[in-house]
């Protein structure tokens, strides 16, 4: 049996994320939420990075390692695959996810 899970990440140069074992990342985006603040009447709205994955929920967890990089920053020299690029702060940012291989 599998599923589509969301995992909400940081913005941050090295993300580990915990996903079922063989996980296929789908996509890479924001995604507004609406937050509870300090007065649940007063709610705001946020926008978080995530990442869509096709899981097999049966599958043991597994620690996943991502380089986050916005363009035109320098990357490590180590194997890297791309997972996706995203925009956020009304497209003037546009950052891009590789996994460490």
């Amino acid at each position: 049996m599998s599923s589509v899970w969301k995992f909400e990440f940081k913005i941050d140069d090295n993300i580990e994320i915990e996903m079922p074992e063989y996980a296929i990342v789908l996509h890479v985006d924001m995604q507004l939420q609406r937050k509870i603040g300090i007065d649940p009447m007063a709610m705001h709205k946020e926008e978080v990075p995530c990442i869509w994955a096709w899981v097999n929920p049966e599958k043991p967890m597994v620690k996943r390692r991502f380089r986050l990089a916005g363009t035109g920053h320098v990357l490590p020299d180590v194997p890297l695959q791309h997972v996706g690029s995203f925009k956020m702060s009304q497209d003037r940012l546009v950052f891009h996810l590789f996994e460490v291989l």
